[in-house]
């Protein structure tokens, strides 16, 4: 009798038991309308299924669709979420995979008890971070292939939003672009520190244009420049004053200016319209015109000094010449 009613309390219990779980198939449901925990404590299992340990998930044959699917009953910003995060509250941190909105996925690391956004860090222990890339070769490296409505043909694959503003960050054509939006400057170091720009000395910058026709300019500007001083490097044409440094005979220079209608050693006009004209030796030769006008101003001015010194000498000897000849005549008038 005994065995009997251990048997009969056994299979109850087993009837129990195996109750909550209904088998189709190959398929178990669960129907118990509580939670499952699986190596948690009662306070412990907080959703429909709780596990306390490492889980280890693995499809059969490749990734197919439905490796792992989250789907949430509710709508709405906040739904369709999955958290993951330590079960030691004292960790504060956790990380929400979620869609905000239709045809968006995101990534969210949040406070464990405010759900206040927090730091993400990729990759802490080291390694690349790639983005539309398999293989990034750098710490952040992002690959576009599509172009924005903003400015065909110009790519941007980093589009950086802040206070209104837009910084695109892509290619265009076989370059790379940097550009600023909505009618907004562009700023370099605005509270500080050097700029530098293309530090190879192979390198050259270009301003208004996408090409030279002289690649020997280290700046090629499309425009006119303002500034408030400009320093040029520049060697001087103190050789003038040399005592060995002959200056060309006014007349020879007259002759040349009448025949070539420039001066020697300067460019012509059309040359400087074509080619334009280098500023420091441009600088260096119209420094040489003025000291040579310097000496030739100064000859002029021994010369005349000369002259006036002659002149006065001529002065004197014809008034003494008039006092004799009136000394004379006032003689002849006695007789």
């Amino acid at each position: 009798m005994k065995r009997t009613l251990l048997l009969v309390c056994l299979v109850s219990t087993a009837h129990c038991l195996f109750a909550q779980w209904t088998t189709t198939g190959n398929n178990i449901y669960n129907s118990n309308t509580g939670f499952v925990g699986i190596g948690s404590s009662p306070g412990w299992t907080l959703s429909k299924l709780t596990v306390l340990d490492s889980v280890y998930y693995k499809t059969q044959g490749g990734l197919s669709l439905g490796v792992f699917t989250l789907v949430n009953k509710y709508n709405g910003i906040g739904s369709n979420m999955a958290l993951f995060e330590s079960p030691n509250p004292a960790a504060n941190a956790q990380i929400a995979f979620f869609i905000p909105a239709q045809s968006v996925a995101g990534i969210q690391a949040q406070n464990y008890n405010t759900g206040v956004s927090t730091g993400l860090a990729l990759n802490p222990q080291g390694g690349n971070v790639g983005i539309g890339i398999a293989n990034p070769a750098n710490a952040l490296q992002v690959v576009q292939t599509n172009t924005f409505n903003w400015s065909n043909p110009v790519t941007y694959a980093i589009d950086l939003a802040q206070n209104g503003s837009n910084l695109g960050i892509g290619g265009y054509g076989s370059g790379a672009v940097l550009q600023s939006f909505n009618t907004l400057p562009l700023f370099l170091n605005p509270i500080g520190n050097n700029v530098i720009i293309n530090g190879s000395s192979t390198s050259n910058v270009l301003i208004g244009e996408t090409s030279q026709v002289n690649t020997a300019y280290r700046l090629d500007v499309n425009g006119t420049i303002r500034a408030t001083g400009v320093t040029v490097n520049t060697s001087g044409a103190d050789f003038v004053f040399d005592s060995t440094y002959r200056l060309s005979a006014l007349s020879d220079i007259g002759a040349y200016v009448r025949s070539n209608h420039h001066l020697p050693g300067i460019a012509t006009a059309v040359q400087m319209q074509k080619e334009g004209v280098e500023l420091s030796a441009f600088t260096t030769q119209l420094l040489q015109k003025i000291e040579e006008l310097t000496l030739y101003s100064v000859e002029a001015d021994k010369k005349m000094n000369e002259q006036q010194t002659l002149l006065l000498q001529l002065q004197t000897e014809l008034k003494a010449q008039q006092e004799e000849i009136d000394r004379l005549k006032v003689q002849l008038a006695r007789h």
